[in-house]
Parts: structure tokens; sequence; C-alpha cells
């Protein structure tokens, strides 16, 4: 006999509770609010395929992701350091789903929660900013290493707060090639390179202003602020060295960009930029008209 969800889930917790495991329900969330749950990490787990070298998609991708009427659909997940090293796992699944919608008018609950999530936010931001810019400029006057200036700090400034998290980062760029199994059928075994942004190892996902203060406002030596993507964070960084770090190489640099030999990436570059700023005019055109999709019937 099948189990309905409620009962598999009765099931669960008993088992749970017999071998000394945490089981946990969220209520239910947009993919961007599980994505940024701190209380769950679980959304941030990443599932990468072994069959596509540098993919993956995180769990409230997946979740997402699927078909209507997917509940109680088990799945195992790993949460792995850069290195690969497994360190902690879990299996998920949805107990239920409810179809988006937006809100008649300001009374509504969900909209008041929003928009006291919005401005703690915004006020927390702040917050942090300014204690970054605190920690930059205590870094700038002193003469020695940031583990040495600023390793007795806290995060908040206030004694027996969370201590700063130090540490240097490997060598990235702003932009690295990421190779995909080749889409042309006349080369199946062969490869697509197309550019991502780089992610560097240790720190929260980082985006296109964190890249450009550490490249472009930055010199070797200098200290700045720079905030992950969705400044829900923000770095004191500093840079310790740059390759090439010669005007002559620079030369090198811009010369072979210049010179056709990275044209197809740099299209490849070209449509990211065009996809990522120009207005989706489908879904504009579709909401301007109201236009509904049925839904499949679940049975």
């Amino acid at each position: 006999m099948k189990l309905t969800p409620e009962q598999a889930t009765t099931k669960v917790k008993a088992y749970a509770d017999e071998h000394q495991l945490l089981y946990e329900e969220t209520a239910l969330l947009s993919q961007q609010e599980l994505l940024e749950d701190d209380d769950h990490r679980l959304g941030r787990f990443v599932y990468r395929d072994p069959r596509q070298r540098g993919s993956g998609r995180t769990v409230a991708e997946d979740l997402f992701s699927t078909s209507t009427g997917g509940e109680f659909y088990p799945r195992r997940i790993d949460d792995r350091t850069p290195t690969g090293q497994v360190r902690d796992w879990a299996i998920y699944w949805k107990l239920d789903e409810a179809e988006a919608y937006v809100p008649e008018d300001m009374s509504d609950e969900l909209v008041r929660a929003e928009v006291v999530k919005a401005w703690r936010d915004e006020q927390a931001r702040s917050v942090a900013l300014k204690r970054a810019e605190a920690l930059a400029e205590q870094l700038r006057k002193g003469e020695q290493s940031m583990v040495e200036t600023l390793g007795k700090e806290t995060v908040t400034g206030q004694e027996g707060g969370p201590p700063l998290n130090i540490q240097t980062t490997q060598q990235f760029s702003w932009m690295r090639p990421q190779f995909m199994p080749s889409s042309n059928p006349l080369n199946p075994q062969g490869f697509d390179t197309f550019p991502v942004r780089s992610q560097p190892i240790g720190l929260e996902p980082v985006g296109d202003e964190f890249m450009r203060k550490v490249f472009e406002g930055l010199k070797v030596g200098e200290v700045g602020v720079a905030p992950s993507i969705d400044h829900r964070y923000y770095y004191v960084a500093k840079v310790v060295s740059r390759i090439p770090d010669k005007p002559e190489d620079w030369e090198i640099v811009r010369n072979n960009f210049l010179s056709g030999i990275y044209d197809r990436m740099q299209s490849q570059m070209e449509d990211e930029i065009l996809a990522r700023n120009i207005p989706r005019w489908q879904d504009e055109l579709m909401r301007e008209h109201d236009v509904q999709f049925r839904q499949p019937v679940r049975e």
C-alpha cells in the first residue's frame, strides 16, 4: 500500500528519533527564500552531475524544477568542501506546494512580512558596511599583517562577539573558462568552452561589484571593502599580488585579446551580458495581458 505524505512523514520522524538524526520542516518558502534561509542550509547544498564537468545546481533549484505533484520524492545530497570532501549529507523532499500569486492589497500578511524583512536587511547592510569600512581604515593605518591587526577583532566590534574570519584566498581571475560536453553532433566527444564568473573559494557568492573593486579599484597592497553578490556580507579585502603585474605584460594580454584568438569566448561574454541586462519582453507581455497557462490537473 502506498503511503500518503503524512503517513510517510510520521515514519521518517520516528526513524530520525530512533537513529538520532535531525528532522526539520520549513514553512512554504520561495526559491530565493530557501537559498537565503540561514536556519536551513540545505537549500544551498549543491548537486553536481558527474557527467557534466563543472556543473551543479542547488537543492533549492532542484525542488523548484520538479513537476507538479512531485511531493514526497526523496533525494540524497552531500554537502562538500571545494576540494570534494563530504562535510554533511541529507535526504530531502517536498511536502507541499502553492501557486505563486500577487497579493490583492497591502494588508496581506505576506506583504507585511516582506516589507519588514527588506527593511531589516537594509538596516543590517548599512551597519555591516560601516563596520567593514572601520576595519579597513584600521588595517590601512597599521603596519602589521591583517591577522596581527584584526586578529582580536569581532564582527560586531563588541567583546565576546563572533570573531572575524581572516583568510588568504587562492589566486583567482574575474572570469574563467568552463567546459561542457560539446553540443556539436559532429564532435560528440569534444567540449564547448564558455566564460563564467570565478567564485573565490571560502567566500559567499560574489558578483561583478566585488570583482570590479578588487581588480579595478585596488592596487597591489591596497585595502578596500567589497560586497557579496546579495550585499549580505562585506569583505575587507587586501590585494597581495596580481598577475601580470607589469605594464608590458598587460600590453601582451591586451594584444592577445584584440587579435581575435578569443573571439568565440568574447562573443559568449557579450551574449551573457545582453541576456542579463535586456528586459525579458516575453514575460512583460504575458504579465501586461494577464496570460495564464493551464496547469495540469492532479489525479
